[in-house]
This record gives C-alpha cells, sequence and structure tokens, in this order.
C-alpha cells in the first residue's frame, strides 16, 4: 500500500496523530505537493464519509474524519507559504464564501488554499456567513471574484439568493460555483452562478 492510501486509510480508522504525521513526513519528502496532498488524499477521504441522517454513530465519526482532515490542511499552511514564495501574484482578489446553515468548510478552506497558490490575493470569511455580512465584505474587499462553497443540497436556496444580491449592486463580478451540492443535476442551473469550480486546474483555467 502506498503513503496515499494509507493516509486515506488512517483517516477512516480516525487515527489523527498517525494521520497528520504520515502526512508532514510526505510533504517534508517531497512525495507529494499541497494540491496533490489534497486532491488526491484528503478530497477522496472527505468524499467517501457518508452518512444516514440516523445512523447516530456514523455522523459523530464522520465529525471525527473530518477534524482530522482539517487538522491536516491547518498544519500544511507553512508549506504553502513557502510555495507562494514563488508565485508570481496576478493582481487579482477573490471572496471565498459559505452560504447562511452551510457549516462544510473544508472545501472552501482547500480552494482559498488553491486560489493563494495560484497568485491571488484570496480572503476565506468562513462558514455559515449570513447573506449581508456576505455582500458587507464584497463591498470593503472589492474582490474581482466571489467563490460560492456548497455541500449541502439543501443551501443551494440561499447561495442563489447570495449571487442575486451580488448581482443586483456588482454586476461586473464573477461568481463561482463549487462543493458537492453542485454535482446535483440542475443545481449548477439554479443559482446562474459564471463559472463551476471542480478542482485545482478549474482554477489555474481561470487564468
Amino acid at each position: 500500500m502506498n503513503n496515499k492510501n494509507k493516509l486515506i486509510e488512517l483517516i477512516h480508522m480516525q487515527k489523527r496523530e498517525e494521520s497528520t504525521k504520515l502526512a508532514l513526513k510526505m510533504l517534508d519528502e517531497k512525495e507529494v505537493s499541497i494540491v496533490e496532498l489534497y486532491e488526491d488524499v484528503l478530497k477522496k477521504a472527505l468524499y467517501n464519509i457518508e452518512c444516514d441522517e440516523q445512523d447516530r454513530e456514523c455522523i459523530w465519526k464522520e465529525h471525527i474524519k473530518t477534524a482530522i482532515v482539517r487538522t491536516i490542511i491547518e498544519v500544511s499552511y507553512p508549506y504553502i507559504l513557502d510555495v507562494k514564495k514563488n508565485v508570481k501574484v496576478n493582481g487579482k482578489k477573490v471572496l471565498v464564501v459559505c452560504p447562511p446553515e452551510e457549516y462544510h468548510e473544508i472545501g472552501a478552506k482547500m480552494v482559498h488554499d488553491y486560489f493563494t497558490l495560484n497568485g491571488f490575493d484570496s480572503t476565506f470569511i468562513g462558514a455559515n456567513t449570513p447573506v449581508d455580512v456576505i455582500v458587507d465584505s464584497i463591498e470593503y474587499t472589492n474582490p474581482d471574484y466571489v467563490a460560492i462553497s456548497v455541500t449541502n443540497l439543501y443551501n443551494i436556496v440561499n447561495a442563489k439568493k447570495i449571487i442575486e444580491k451580488i448581482k443586483i449592486s456588482n454586476k461586473d463580478i464573477i461568481v463561482l460555483a463549487g462543493g458537492q451540492a453542485f454535482n446535483n443535476e440542475g443545481s449548477l442551473d439554479a443559482v446562474k452562478a459564471d463559472h463551476h469550480l471542480t478542482d485545482y486546474e478549474s482554477i489555474k483555467e481561470l487564468l
């Protein structure tokens, strides 16, 4: 078993310490890049977490696994800064947001890092952000792009409301939509975003 698969297995076994140590070891030894760690390991580990809402044991185990992935992302930040030193700034600003009642922020944190690795001035304002707060932050930061991350399909309605408000007062802003919720048929068309973000490459294509 290679270390990528081993790390996925450790995450699913809820081994926080072993998972974190292996992830850092892989980065230190340049066995993986940040993007490879996120795309080939952490995203796969997250997407394999599926729970029935009635399965209480599965739900708390899901929270543990998600927390482990969050820890790995946070301790990997120095490696992002190291790469950033050699990245040419492109002069573009992006605001990464989650709509109200969207508590799944791991994907948004990854996207924020992807933008940073591509020379964007990226700001992530966290999960469960009220619509008015998002609008205010847009006026304050004046971004070129707003990236909306939605995992829970029920939050598509909130994402649509945000995009409608953005477009009323900021017609030149390009709205990007990403997250598992947009893999469902019709959800992307429903919110009327300008682009669909699916992975690291789709962010590179913006340039």
